[in-house]
């Protein structure tokens, strides 16, 4: 398994013919990319992935936070819910006073003034 070429395609046999080295740009390129994965290979990296423990006053006020935005949230909602009941409850009254007044003009038109 170790002598599969890196192409991907297995053909039994490793290929024995190299290309020939880049020249010009391209071969800048290669050699900046080769020294770059260098410096990044021998980079330490137990420390870049080390973990910042949590104080307990960052712990409180995160949790602070979540329930103001939980008591924000459902302020928003009774809001709505109280606007919606509100908008209900001033079509009711209009329809009230339309259909009085309009009773009144009914029972008025019968009487002589």
């Amino acid at each position: 398994m170790r002598d599969r070429p890196i192409n991907g395609r297995w053909s039994g046999a490793v290929p024995t013919v190299t290309p020939d080295p880049p020249k010009g740009a391209d071969a800048t390129v290669g050699r900046n990319c080769a020294a770059l994965c260098a410096v990044i290979a021998t980079r330490p990296r137990a420390v870049r992935y080390r973990s910042m423990p949590l104080k307990t006053v960052q712990i409180v006020a995160a949790l602070a936070a979540a329930v103001a935005f939980l008591l924000a949230f459902i302020a928003a909602g009774i809001f709505i819910v109280s606007s919606l009941f509100m908008a209900v409850g001033l079509a009711a009254v209009g329809w009230l006073a339309w259909s009085l007044i309009r009773q009144v003009r009914r029972n008025r038109r019968g009487r002589p003034v």
